[in-house]
């Protein structure tokens, strides 16, 4: 499986073409822009989480993608957490804490939910962005 540019999207020193570089921090800018935007608190160690699957998520271009053995695993090893229960256990704490203290959400979303959401999100700010 082609994992495309994740792991240089969070390490920049990695791949020294400007173009992917530039492309990277656009793309990271937009997904924090996004999960600050939903009041996802940064503090929460699910931030992270859920900032790395919707930059795989972002990256691999397709929305039809099972989060337990595709994203969590890539996540828990970037990080070497528990497994991909600690990785959705970690996203579902952020979500709830975003929706306990936001108007946002008419009802708590699921971490699937809320990150193909913000995919979403993410991709339509990127296209505007480029459009412009």
């Amino acid at each position: 499986m082609n994992y495309g540019n994740y792991y240089f999207a969070f390490n920049p020193s990695i791949d020294t073409e400007k173009d992917q570089y530039v492309r990277n921090m656009r793309l990271l800018k937009t997904v924090y822009d996004v999960l600050n935007d939903y009041n996802i608190n940064v503090k929460c160690k699910g931030y992270t989480f859920m900032k790395d699957a919707i930059c795989i998520i972002t990256d691999l271009r397709r929305m039809d993608i099972c989060f337990e053995k595709e994203v969590y695993p890539l996540i828990a090893k970037k990080y070497d957490t528990g497994g991909t229960y600690a990785v959705e256990h970690g996203i579902r704490n952020a979500l709830n804490a975003a929706y306990l203290k936001s108007g946002y959400f008419s009802e708590k979303p699921t971490n699937k939910a809320f990150i193909l959401m913000a995919v979403q999100e993410v991709s339509d700010r990127l296209l505007k962005e480029l459009c412009v």
